[in-house]
């Protein structure tokens, strides 16, 4: 009787380690259309360590899309599963670049620069991708290529984002007296 109930409990578990969450908008509500809310940069990975085992299932196939350039698949997979990590926001941002969404790449880049949960950790489940790097050289590459607007440098929330990677505050300046 007792190794059924810790059969149980262990079935209990891993079916949590497969929970999705779906895809969220940056106020945590879920959402429908979610290529809109892609689009628009809204789009949050807000699943922890309870998505880790349906992340793991999807891991190859999300990096097949990315291989293949199948922006929209890419970043409907990684929408699905919800899994808050470095490398889904950098898929995000990778997918945005090549769409032309670059306000919404430079946001996706830099949560997944500022995301405490990183692909690198403990066993390394990047792909052979190395995040803080492309993720850097996206948004150079943006950098170079098409300013930012203003809306461009703050995010919908700004605590999602560390105080190091936002835009700096400017002072206004004072009119000319003469």
């Amino acid at each position: 009787m007792k190794s059924i109930h810790c059969l149980c409990v262990l079935v209990a578990c891993l079916l949590a380690g497969c929970a999705q969450t779906g895809p969220r908008n940056a106020s945590g509500q879920p959402v429908v259309d979610w290529m809109a809310t892609f689009r628009s940069g809204d789009l949050r990975l807000t699943c922890d360590t309870a998505c880790s085992g349906a992340w793991g299932a999807n891991r190859r196939t999300v990096k097949g899309h990315y291989d293949a350039q199948s922006w929209n698949d890419l970043v409907r997979s990684i929408a699905l599963v919800g899994m808050r990590v470095d490398s889904g926001y950098f898929y995000l941002g990778r997918a945005a670049e090549s769409l032309r969404h670059h306000d919404a790449a430079r946001l996706y880049y830099r949560l997944a620069l500022g995301t405490t949960f990183k692909c690198a950790g403990l066993i390394n489940n990047c792909d052979g991708i190395d995040v803080p790097r492309e993720a850097s050289a996206g948004l150079a590459r943006l950098a170079r290529a098409i300013p930012a607007t203003p809306a461009a440098n703050t995010p919908a929330r700004p605590a999602e984002i560390p105080a190091r990677l936002r835009p700096e505050s400017r002072p206004k300046e004072e009119p000319l007296v003469r």
